[in-house]
């Protein structure tokens, strides 16, 4: 067996932020949002993390409809001190939407190798499975309250414990990359 140097061990605490607000366009599309999320039903047949009806990851990506929440996602990014839109641009390249029925959740994953990832509430209430952050100290949580809207850096843990309560709790998420801006 090999001597081993002298080897120090150090807990660092990087900052995330997560930030939370609401989306103001919400009492506009959320009808007609979540039935064309249930139109289009379970693609993923809960082969992902997600143990819930899923459509794919493009499946609003390139759907008009959602540019509003598109580009609501890429300004609020603005606020964020890890992205600078002065010298890098940001895209959602990912778009999907999901219903969690009683029983439901999802696996505690990341999103690398994307930069930013969001999650916003179509429907749900204070009784709803929460967005929870396991990585966070005593692991951070987002109510799923209708109309919420959450981005925060994609390398985060995060989950969504068993949906208890009989009505349905409906998201779409998505995942941002950002590249440098050409000079």
């Amino acid at each position: 067996m090999t001597a081993l140097l002298p080897v120090e061990k150090h807990n660092v605490y990087i900052r995330n932020t997560i930030l939370k607000t609401v989306f103001p366009g919400h009492i506009h599309h959320a009808d007609k949002w979540i039935q064309e999320i249930q139109d289009i039903g379970d693609k993923m047949q809960r082969g992902t993390n997600l143990k819930c009806d899923m459509t794919n990851y493009t499946d609003l990506l390139h759907n008009p409809n959602y540019e509003s929440l598109k580009n609501f996602a890429v300004d609020l990014l603005d606020l964020h001190e890890l992205y600078d839109p002065e010298k890098q641009d940001a895209i959602v390249d990912e778009m999907w939407g999901a219903t969690y029925k009683q029983n439901d959740y999802a696996d505690v994953h990341a999103h690398y190798p994307s930069a930013f990832s969001f999650v916003y509430y179509l429907k749900g209430d204070t009784n709803s499975a929460p967005l929870i952050f396991a990585d966070s100290q005593n692991n951070f949580s987002i109510p799923a309250i209708t109309g919420t809207f959450t981005v925060f850096p994609a390398h985060l843990f995060h989950g969504v414990p068993k949906h208890t309560k009989q009505t349905e709790r409906v998201i779409i998420a998505g995942n941002i990359i950002t590249k440098d801006k050409k000079k």
